[in-house]
């Protein structure tokens, strides 16, 4: 399935379509349900490459892919960091920590 999608991805390049933040999003998930956060991160990297700006939802999808992993300790790194930059809201923040029992984070 995760295969035909990147496939999918390939025919919309060589046809000149541009996937966009929803496209890219829809990947990183579908790696991340298949506990292949690896392959959500270079999904990730190639989104920057291709100028997509990523969103809410995909660091979001990015840190329960870690914490799905059993990386609860990476993933409340990285949320800190997401919650320092003001790029996840607080309300987003409070529902994370709450699901995954991440430590209390400032703010």
């Amino acid at each position: 399935m995760l295969d035909e999608a990147m496939e999918i991805f390939k025919v919309m390049e060589e046809n000149s379509l541009r996937p966009d933040t929803d496209n890219f999003n829809a990947l990183i998930l579908g790696f991340c349900k298949s506990r292949r956060t690896d392959l959500s991160f270079q999904v990730f990297e190639m989104m920057i490459k291709k100028r997509r700006m990523p969103n809410e939802m995909t660091y979001t999808i990015l840190v329960e892919g870690i914490a799905h992993e059993g990386e609860l300790e990476l993933a409340t790194r990285v949320l800190k960091e997401l919650h320092l930059r003001l790029v996840v809201s607080p309300n987003t923040v409070e529902r994370l920590v709450m699901q995954y029992n991440f430590e209390d984070l400032p703010g």
